[in-house]
Parts: structure tokens; C-alpha cells; sequence
């Protein structure tokens, strides 16, 4: 085992030494855990509480999720995080009775006769968007932080996405939550007449270009005041819309329906939803890697008004994601969307869709998606009135 004295006093968590913390695996961090000597001062417990202490004052906060082993032993070990608060921990074990049972959503979206249709996927097109560069896809397989489902539905956003910004009259595109620019540069692979800004707060404040064809800005979604009014031609929202916390879901719609111009159109993919409005944190990137006393105090507001449920997920990246009900998608979204008509989409795929997965070199993965099995991928659809 490597010897670790040199990162950890068991006496004291104050005296927890810090310097190259970030060298440490989630297996080192287990068998320190588990050479516990048992005598005072050195239990299991003990050991614990010098790891959490440790980590809390780290500067881990962004990189902490690719340290090999660590999600397992948080994983593992989350109940004994000491900042993790009481009655956040009394919601999660409290939520477990309520199901999830997403199927229920669509049942009661039919029944209120709101707008649904479905979005056809044909095989060989998904494979083009994959295929068109091949240095983005390998990209992402090397460096995808999850399982083979991501990749397959990751890519399927940015086909649909692709499919939207192919037509006639589009030639302004944003792309929000795009910390990433994989997206940007496929679609520009399709298409050297669009422009596409790409828009998250990693980037630095302010416009400015990264590309012939890419802008970055660095900006809230719910504050994109460098982009014109009704000057854009589709607004694309790729697995980042769940994560926004608050209120930043609704200043969201309304900055969406602000700059898309008339017959414009913005997209949600993929949009996820439950029978009973949900919230997802991971008790890592929340309660170790940051001070999050603003966020918990928005769970703990947003569950007393909606009643719905809370589940704890470490493989998440971000720390919070959210699922809505009818109730809350009515409320939260179709209510903002003042001015936009709002269709829920049901991605298709055809029966032996599953058989015909083949890829090439770096993309040929070993888990067949989830996603694909299932055929279940639904997205909002936004257009501008």
C-alpha cells in the first residue's frame, strides 16, 4: 500500500496534509481507510472523517470525478460524509418510496392533449454524424467520463440538432451549456454557412471567436444579453437544461424566446422527466468539492413546494439535476414560453436498429445502449411565434 503519512495526520483532521492530494486514487484512499489499527483516534471512522476533511479543503473541485476510483469510494462511503446535511439525508431515504415511473408522464401529457409526435432516426444518417469526424468521436470515446450509453446519446442529440440545423432557412446557431465544442465542429463539417456561437460560464465573460465559423461566450443561459434579439436561427440545449438550478431553467426559455427570431426553433435533448417531479445531487459535488449552501438551500425549497423526490447520484458530473412532472413542466416551461409553441418529440429507431450498430476503430464499444434497447429518447421543441 502506498505509504501515506505524508497526506494525512489520523490524529487531527485540522493537520491533514494537502500538497499533491490530487496523486491519490480512490483505491489509496480505501486502503487508508481500511489499514485502520482500530486503537483510539485510529478507527475506521476516524480515518474517514481525516479523507472527508481533507478532501473538503482540497482544490478538487473541478477534477475530482476523473480521479481514478474515486466516484467508487465516494460511492462507497457517502453515508459517512460528515457535511452532508441531516435533513438532506432524511429526503433522499424518504424519496425511495416514490417511483420514478416516467412512462406515467407521457400517459398524463396524452391525456391533457398536448402536442406529441415522433422523430424518425434512421441508422445510416446517426452513423454520418458519428463518422464525420473522426477526430471528435475518438475524442470523446477517450475521454467520456461515462458508460457507452452516453456516447450513443450523446451523439443522438447532436443528430437531431444536425438534422434542424440542415434546413433551408437556418444559419445562426447556438449551442448552450457547450463547455464542449464537439457539436460545434461536426455540424460545421456538414456546413460551412452556419455560424455557431457556443454559450457556457466556463468560458471567460464576454464574445469572442474561437473559430471561422464558432463564437464563445461567456455568459448565464439566463443573461445572453451580447446576442441580438430575434437573431438567431435555433437555439440547441444538449444535456445541460436538467443541471440548471433555481430559477435558471425559466430566465433560460425567456433569453431563448428573446433571440430567436420568428419560426426560429430551439431544442431540449434530451428532455427527462418522472410521474412525481424529482431532484438529483451528488452528494460529492455538493457537500466536499465546494460550498454549496446556496444550492442545498434551493433543493430544499424546490422539494417543500413540489413535493417530489430526492436522489443521490455520484456519477453525475454536475451537482444537480432536476425531472419534471406535468405539474412542473407546465409551470416552469410551457408557462414561460410565452410566445413559443412547445412539441414534445419521441425519437424512434428502427426494430433492428440495435443489430445494426457497427462502428468503426475507436467508437466500436462493448455495451449495447440502453438507450437503443429501450428506443426511448424524447426532446422539447420550441418555435418561435
Amino acid at each position: 500500500m502506498k505509504h501515506l503519512s505524508k497526506y494525512f495526520s489520523t490524529a487531527n483532521a485540522d493537520d491533514v496534509e494537502l500538497d499533491e492530494i490530487d496523486k491519490l486514487s480512490g483505491q489509496d484512499l480505501s486502503d487508508f481507510v481500511d489499514a485502520a489499527s482500530g486503537s483510539h483516534l485510529d478507527t475506521k471512522e476516524d480515518r474517514l472523517l481525516t479523507v472527508f476533511s481533507a478532501l473538503r479543503k482540497s482544490t478538487l473541485s473541478n477534477k475530482w470525478h476523473t480521479i481514478p476510483g474515486m466516484r467508487a469510494f465516494l460511492l462507497e462511503h457517502y453515508g459517512q460524509n460528515p457535511f452532508l446535511p441531516a435533513d438532506i439525508r432524511e429526503l433522499e431515504f424518504s424519496s425511495r418510496a416514490i417511483a420514478p415511473n416516467p412512462s406515467a408522464f407521457i400517459s398524463d401529457w396524452i391525456e391533457e392533449k398536448l402536442p406529441l409526435t415522433d422523430f424518425e432516426i434512421p441508422p445510416a444518417a446517426l452513423f454520418d454524424t458519428i463518422n464525420k469526424l473522426p477526430s471528435v468521436r475518438d475524442r470523446f470515446v477517450a475521454n467520456n467520463l461515462h458508460d457507452s450509453s452516453y456516447f450513443f446519446s450523446k451523439y443522438t442529440e447532436w443528430h437531431i440538432s444536425r438534422v434542424y440545423a440542415e434546413l433551408d432557412n437556418c444559419n445562426s446557431v447556438v449551442d448552450i451549456g457547450a463547455a464542449y465544442d464537439g457539436f460545434a465542429q461536426t455540424l460545421c463539417a456538414f456546413s460551412e454557412k452556419l455560424e455557431i456561437t457556443l454559450v457556457d460560464l466556463a468560458f471567460p465573460p464576454g464574445l469572442r471567436n474561437k473559430h471561422k465559423q464558432i463564437k464563445q461566450l461567456g455568459a448565464d443561459a439566463g443573461d445572453m444579453n451580447q446576442i441580438a434579439t430575434g437573431s438567431v436561427d435555433l437555439v440547441c440545449v444538449h444535456n445541460a437544461f436538467e443541471h440548471f438550478a433555481s430559477d435558471s431553467d425559466m430566465r433560460c426559455i425567456r433569453e431563448i424566446e428573446r433571440i430567436l427570431r420568428p419560426g426560429g426553433k430551439a431544442l431540449i435533448t434530451p428532455f427527462f422527466f418522472a410521474a412525481k417531479h424529482s431532484v438529483t445531487i451528488n452528494p460529492a459535488a455538493c457537500f466536499l468539492f465546494g460550498n454549496t449552501d446556496e444550492l442545498t438551500q434551493y433543493v430544499r425549497e424546490e422539494l417543500n413546494e413540489t413535493g417530489g423526490r430526492l436522489d443521490f447520484n455520484n456519477n453525475i458530473v454536475s451537482p444537480y439535476a432536476r425531472r419534471y412532472d406535468l405539474e412542473t413542466t407546465q409551470k416552469r416551461i410551457l408557462a414561460t414560453a410565452k410566445n413559443m409553441s412547445v412539441m414534445l418529440k419521441r425519437a424512434t429507431f428502427p426494430v433492428d436498429f440495435v443489430e445494426s450498430l457497427a462502428l468503426e476503430s475507436a467508437a466500436e464499444l462493448l455495451l449495447v445502449p440502453k438507450l437503443y434497447k429501450d428506443k426511448l429518447f424524447y426532446f422539447l421543441e420550441f418555435t418561435k411565434n
